[in-house]
């Protein structure tokens, strides 16, 4: 089930974030920012097993992280999210998604273009520690 994100949600949220590299990682208080300015959260819940076993965030109508436990990938968790995120932004902002993602994370690229997006520019030494973003773009 997709739904808004909850207080009582972010531990299950922290636990999303520990299945990335260190360097990927949204720490508690960036994440508090990001509420602060408005950003949005969807969690998907398997409220018989896990809690929480994906969320997706965005701010505007940029995907910030996307995030999916290892053991529900490959379940459709990450498509419904990103669905939920886009009717979302659909509402709220001017007819186009974007986003920012890692060439090495070829299943998420994959997903993104499944969705609609169109690669656009490719930044070299975007992300922390030197490493590339693929700037992407969905248009309504």
């Amino acid at each position: 089930m997709i739904r808004e994100r909850r207080l009582e949600d972010w531990p299950g949220i922290m636990r999303l974030e520990r299945c990335f590299p260190t360097n990927q990682r949204f720490c508690r208080k960036m994440l508090d920012i990001m509420v602060d300015e408005g950003a949005m959260c969807f969690v998907e819940a398997d409220y018989d097993h896990n809690g929480i076993v994906g969320c997706i965030w965005i701010d505007g109508n940029e995907i910030s992280s996307l995030a999916v436990l290892p053991a529900y990938r490959g379940r459709g968790v990450a498509g419904r999210l990103v669905d939920a995120a886009l009717a979302d932004i659909r509402k709220a902002t001017n007819g186009t998604a974007q986003l920012d993602g890692r060439p090495a994370a070829v299943p998420a690229l994959r997903l993104y273009l499944r969705h609609g997006f169109v690669p656009v520019k490719f930044k070299p030494n975007y992300y922390a520690k030197g490493d590339p973003s693929l700037f992407m773009v969905k248009v309504f």
